[in-house]
């Protein structure tokens, strides 16, 4: 429980960041070098997908998080 508590106090602090952006559910979404648009979707360890905008990252978070209980998502 304390790792969940700790990405939301963490999602609070970078709340107003204007490249990327962290999700209180543990994914993060990281701007890509050489790109002012794209974004990789980082959870547990790994990269999931690269994303062309932020609206398609939060989408992919959406559906990803909802098909499978965050706390069942593989490491």
């Amino acid at each position: 429980m304390d790792e969940v508590k700790e990405w939301k106090q963490i999602a609070n602090f970078y709340d107003e960041s204007e490249h990327g952006f962290i999700d209180k559910r543990g994914f993060a979404a990281i701007p890509l070098a050489n790109s002012k648009t794209k974004l990789a979707i980082y959870h547990q360890g790994r990269i999931l997908k690269e994303c062309r905008n932020e609206q398609s990252a939060r989408n992919f978070i959406d559906k990803y998080a909802s098909k499978k209980s965050v706390s069942q998502l593989p490491l």
